[in-house]
């Protein structure tokens, strides 16, 4: 089975920073497991945080759709650049996912 990997895109329109991060799953229930003959696994936890501030903590079921995309906004003036993203998430199997990525400079579409 492929590793987990994940996706963060932040950008900033009108004084809002917009985040949008994806984290590749198959997102299997018990049911479809059985039927694809796979082990069941799924996104059981995920957090995103700044520093010691949590932005984004949810806990999923199996019934989120596979490789789930998840968009947040934050007012800009809170997150600064060069501010470190850190998104981590746990799998029903036990694996333990981190991503990270610097704050840089705000693209305005």
């Amino acid at each position: 089975m492929k590793k987990n990997k994940a996706k963060i895109k932040v950008y900033s329109k009108d004084g809002v920073l917009n985040i949008k991060f994806m984290i590749h799953n198959i997102m299997l229930t018990e049911k479809e497991a059985k039927r694809k003959k796979l082990t069941q696994d799924y996104i059981t936890h995920i957090i995103l945080r700044v520093g010691k501030r949590i932005l984004f903590d949810f806990t999923p079921s199996g019934y989120v759709s596979d490789s789930p995309l998840f968009k947040i906004k934050v007012k800009q003036g809170e997150l600064k650049e060069d501010d470190l993203m850190e998104l981590e998430w746990t799998t029903l199997l036990g694996y333990k996912g981190h991503y990270s990525k610097k704050i840089k400079n705000h693209v305005k579409p």
